[in-house]
């Protein structure tokens, strides 16, 4: 069995609603890693991407985290 059949047989047992594929899983991973703190450079690292441009596509923007320095006053 390959990858992208065991990744989707896997999704359908889990119930997920849309198309899992392991290159969704990539994204997935690089989002909530970034979320939850990892620095694009560690991202682009681990994902082996020789570019951190290409390793900035993999991440969404989550503009919640920027803090104002106002706001700390």
């Amino acid at each position: 069995m390959n990858v992208q059949r065991a990744v989707r047989r896997g999704a359908e047992k889990a119930g997920l609603p849309s198309k899992v594929t392991p290159h969704v899983l990539r994204h997935t991973y690089a989002t909530h890693a970034h979320g939850a703190g990892a620095a694009a450079r560690d991202l682009q690292a681990v994902l082996g991407h020789a570019k951190l441009e290409t390793t900035m596509r993999y991440l969404e923007a989550q503009p919640a985290r920027v803090v104002s320095p106002l706001d700390q006053l």
